[in-house]
């Protein structure tokens, strides 16, 4: 009768044990659990700010772009305008230009300028 007394009470003592570290695995769960989630909630809020910042970056970067763009939008229809000029330019005076070289070139004159005789003539009296 004493050995299943000091059995009963060794066994007792065993699933009070059994009980108590069961406890503790579930506690040590829970705490793991909560610092699991806060360790996710950190990572969101880093990722969430890294977000912003990438965005905030972004959207200056494609400000900056926009404005250079327009700047060369305006430049380019600026070089069209240009283009256009001179071409029109080109158009009204390429016949008097022509008429101007022929007319030159076709005029020979034969007789020897007044600069070139006095520069002989002064070689021959030096």
């Amino acid at each position: 009768y004493l050995l299943s007394i000091s059995m009963e009470g060794s066994v007792k003592n065993l699933l009070e044990a059994e009980n108590e570290a069961q406890a503790i695995i579930d506690e040590a769960k829970k705490d793991q659990d909560k610092q699991l989630n806060n360790a996710r909630a950190m990572a969101n809020q880093q990722v969430v700010a890294k977000r912003q910042e990438l965005e905030s970056h972004f959207q200056r970067e494609v400000s900056r772009i926009s404005k250079e763009n327009e700047g060369l939008v305006k430049y380019d229809a600026e070089a069209e305008e240009d283009i256009k000029n001179i071409n029109n330019l080109f158009e009204q005076n390429k016949d008097k230009t022509v008429e101007l070289l022929l007319k030159n070139v076709l005029d020979v004159r034969l007789e020897v300028p007044k600069v070139v005789i006095q520069n002989f003539e002064e070689t021959l009296v030096a």
